[in-house]
């Protein structure tokens, strides 16, 4: 019996090792895994294998009721001194991922509600670690992933826009 014990290979359950969840259209790499969301859901990969996904239990909605599409998500601070977090981003919040493993992450709200988030899935590039979106009511944001997001400038258009720029 102890040399069948040898020969017993352990496999996966039939709800593991499965491709990204359809209807995923985001992604990042963040703390070993592969993220990805669909328009109201954030999933997760195994760690160190952006390959094996277990939709149906590693998940969590994100503000699912808000009528917002996620549009971006980015992998923010630095892992080694511990301020890592997974920046979610919808079309008029944001939120972050907090924490190292699935047991002790917590989802809280960056600017939830104030129409300040992120305005389509091409609108946000990361540079310098500061991650620079387009907002619809704000325009250019910048988020360092310390401090609160803040437009970098807001031009009312009624005063650039005048009827004789509009008639040209």
């Amino acid at each position: 019996d102890t040399e069948l014990n040898y020969l017993t290979v352990v496999s996966p359950s039939t709800t593991e090792n499965h491709p990204p969840p359809i209807g995923a259209y985001v992604m990042a790499w963040h703390l070993d895994r592969m993220f990805v969301a669909d328009a109201t859901t954030l999933y997760w990969s195994k760690k160190k294998k952006p390959e094996n996904f277990n939709s149906g239990v590693d998940n969590t909605p994100v503000s699912a009721d808000d009528g917002q599409k996620m549009t971006g998500l980015v992998s923010m601070g630095d892992p080694a001194s511990g301020t890592a977090f997974l920046c979610v981003m919808k079309e008029g919040s944001l939120y972050g991922l907090y924490g190292t493993e699935p047991e002790n992450w917590e989802l809280r709200p960056i600017a939830q509600g104030s129409g300040m988030g992120n305005a389509s899935l091409r609108g946000w590039t990361k540079a310098d670690d500061i991650l620079w979106f387009w907002c619809k009511p704000c325009g250019l944001v910048k988020f360092d992933g310390v401090s609160v997001p803040s437009p970098v400038a807001v031009i009312p258009l009624a005063s650039v826009l005048t009827p004789d720029v509009l008639a040209y």
